[in-house]
C-alpha cells in the first residue's frame, strides 16, 4: 500500500443470506378518557417513611431537591413499538436505572413492565423501514434485527463489530456502516435449510476468492473521516474528511475532588473557547461504478469568502488609530454538526439519485443547503441563512419528500424558525409564517403533511399543528394549553402526546388523528 495512501473507507460490500429465528407505575389500572378541558390534575404528594428527628415535619424544598424519588417519577422517551404500541422510560424507585413499561394499543392505564429478555422486541436506539414497507430493521444495544413480511423476526447480529445508520437501499438490501466501511446485506425469500446452506457457501467463498470485495477507496496521507454515507441505489457516496488532530490539548484538564480514594482526579475536558482554530472539512463525491472520487469545491457558496463583520472590525481598528484592510481569503467550512440530531447533515433522496447537504462556516455566520450536480460535480446553493450574530445549531431539520425531488427545511432568515418547501433551483414556498417558531418536524409517508409543534398562541405554550403541504392549510391537533411533545404513530393514525404545565409533571397522553378526538 503507497505510503501516502491511509487506510480504505469503503472496505466493500458484504452480501449476508439470513436465516429466521425465531410508564408511570407498575400498576395497569385503566384511566377514564378525559377531555382537554379536564385533564388530570397532579395527584397529592406521597411522602416515603424516612426515619428522622421531625418525621412529622412539613415537607420542605430542601428535602424535597434531596432525591429525584421526592419529584415523582414521570414517564419519559415515549416511542412507539413496531408493532404500535407505547413505550416509555420510568425512574426505578430508590435507584438511577430505568425501567421501560408497555401500554399495548387499545388499552390504557400505566402498562406492563417489559422484562429485559424481551426488551429488543419493543425498544431500538435506531429504526429504518424499507421503500416498500415490507421489511423493518433496528438496532438494539449491541445488535440488529430485521422484521420479514410475515412477521418473522430475524437477529442479523450479536455484538462484533457494531453497525450503525441503517440504510434500506432501492432492491431492498440493508446497508449499514462499521468503522469506516460499509456493509450490505441482502434477504432472500427461502426455505430455512436452504438459506443456512448458501449463508455457509457464502461465508466460504469470501475467505478463499479475493474476487468477491471489490477495490477500496483511499483518501490523502493526514485526513481523518468525519462522515460517509452511500446512496440508496449504491452508486455514489458523499464522504467528509479533515485533517488529523485533536479537539484538546493535554493541558485542557479540570481537577475533580471527589474520588473513592479521597484523591484529586483530572479530568479531560474540551478544547478552551479561546484557543480553538478554524476547521476546515473537504466533501468528495465518490463513483462507485467508474471507481472514481472528486473533492467538491466551496468556491460557488455565496458568501464562501466574506468577511464577516468587517465593520465592527473597521471600526475597532479606527479606534486604535489604525485603517483595517477587507480579508477575502476563503473561510473555513464544513458540515453543521448540530447536538439536536446523531446522523450527518447528508440527506439522500430515497431513490438515490439526489443528495443535499447542510455546510456551515467555521464561524458560526453562514449556513447553506445544497444539493450536488452529478454530472459537473459542484455544489448547487439552494438557500442560505446569514446572521451577523449566530446561526442557530438548532431549527434545522431537512430532507426530502418521499415522492418527489422536493427539499423541505427550516430557516430562521424572517427571525423566527418556519418551514419550507423548495424543488431545487426554484424559489422556496413557505408552509409556516408568523411571530411563532415551528420545532420537531415529521413528513407523513405520502407527502400529504407535515406535523410541527409550535408557540403560537403563547411563547411558553406549545401545541401540535399539521400542515398540508400541498395548500399550506393548517390544522389545530391539540389545545392542552402547556408544553407538549409528541411522537406520530408508525401508522400515522395518532399521537404519543408528552404534556406538562407550570406544576404538573409531563405525562403521557394518546390522541388519534380522527375528527373531534381528545387526548386519553
Amino acid at each position: 500500500m503507497p505510503n501516502h495512501l491511509t487506510r480504505s473507507l469503503i472496505a466493500g460490500s458484504l452480501s449476508l443470506l439470513l436465516f429466521a429465528c425465531a410508564n408511570t407505575t407498575e400498576s395497569s389500572t385503566p384511566i377514564a378518557p378525559q377531555s382537554s378541558a379536564t385533564l388530570p390534575q397532579p395527584a397529592s404528594v406521597v411522602v416515603p417513611d424516612v426515619a428522622t428527628s421531625k418525621s412529622n415535619s412539613e415537607l420542605t424544598l430542601k428535602q424535597i431537591m434531596a432525591d429525584p424519588d421526592w419529584l415523582g417519577r414521570q414517564p419519559s422517551r415515549p416511542s412507539w413499538s413496531l408493532d404500535g404500541d407505547i413505550v416509555y422510560a420510568r425512574k426505578r424507585e430508590g435507584s438511577v436505572v430505568d425501567d421501560y413499561f408497555l401500554i399495548e394499543a387499545g388499552k390504557t392505564g400505566n402498562g406492563e413492565k417489559i422484562e429485559l429478555s424481551q426488551a429488543h422486541q419493543y425498544r431500538y436506539d435506531e429504526k429504518v423501514s424499507s421503500n416498500d414497507e415490507q421489511y423493518t430493521a433496528w438496532r438494539f444495544e449491541d445488535s440488529v434485527f430485521v422484521k420479514m413480511p410475515d412477521g418473522a423476526v430475524v437477529q442479523l447480529t450479536r455484538g462484533g463489530q457494531p453497525l450503525r445508520d441503517l440504510t434500506f437501499m432501492t432492491d431492498n438490501r440493508l446497508m449499514a456502516k462499521t468503522g469506516d466501511s460499509f456493509i450490505l446485506i441482502q434477504y432472500i425469500q427461502v426455505q430455512r435449510k436452504n438459506r443456512e446452506d448458501r449463508f455457509e457457501h457464502e461465508a466460504a467463498m469470501r475467505t478463499a476468492s479475493p474476487a468477491v470485495a471489490p477495490e477500496p477507496f483511499y483518501f490523502p496521507s493526514g485526513e481523518r473521516l468525519v462522515a460517509a454515507t452511500l446512496s440508496p441505489d449504491g452508486q455514489h457516496a458523499i464522504v467528509v474528511t479533515t485533517k488529523q488532530g485533536s479537539y484538546r490539548d493535554k493541558t485542557d484538564i479540570m481537577p475533580h475532588y471527589i474520588q473513592e480514594d479521597g484523591r484529586i482526579a483530572a479530568i479531560d475536558v474540551r478544547q478552551r473557547v479561546a484557543d480553538a482554530k478554524p476547521v476546515e472539512e473537504t466533501v468528495w463525491l465518490v463513483d462507485l461504478n467508474a471507481h472514481s472520487q472528486h473533492k467538491l469545491s466551496y468556491f460557488n457558496l455565496p458568501g464562501y469568502n466574506d468577511d464577516v463583520l468587517a465593520d465592527v472590525k473597521a471600526e475597532n481598528a479606527a479606534a486604535r488609530g489604525e485603517t483595517y484592510t477587507v480579508n477575502r481569503l476563503p473561510r473555513a467550512i464544513g458540515l453543521l454538526n448540530s447536538w439536536y440530531w446523531s446522523e450527518p447533515s447528508v440527506r439522500w433522496h430515497q431513490d438515490g439519485t439526489a443528495v443535499a447537504l447542510m455546510l456551515e462556516a467555521w464561524d458560526n455566520k453562514d449556513r447553506w443547503i445544497v444539493t450536488v450536480d452529478f454530472d459537473s460535480k459542484q455544489f448547487n446553493t439552494e438557500h442560505r441563512l446569514h446572521d451577523d450574530a449566530w446561526v442557530n445549531y438548532r431549527y434545522n431539520q431537512f430532507g426530502w419528500l418521499h415522492n418527489s425531488h422536493t427539499l423541505f427545511y427550516q430557516s430562521e432568515h424572517t427571525g423566527y424558525s418556519h418551514l419550507y418547501v423548495q424543488t431545487p433551483g426554484q424559489a422556496p414556498r413557505a408552509l409556516t409564517a408568523g411571530e411563532y417558531v415551528v420545532d420537531e418536524v415529521t413528513l407523513t409517508n405520502d407527502d400529504q403533511y407535515v406535523y410541527f409543534k409550535a408557540n403560537k398562541k403563547h411563547p411558553g405554550i406549545y401545541e401540535i399543528y399539521r400542515v398540508n403541504v400541498e395548500t399550506g392549510e393548517h390544522e389545530t391537533l391539540t389545545e392542552l394549553n402547556g408544553m407538549t411533545d409528541y411522537v406520530l404513530s408508525p401508522g400515522e393514525d395518532a399521537l404519543l402526546l408528552t404534556h406538562s404545565k407550570v406544576t404538573p409533571p409531563p405525562e403521557l397522553f394518546l390522541q388519534t388523528l380522527t375528527s373531534g378526538s381528545t387526548p386519553v
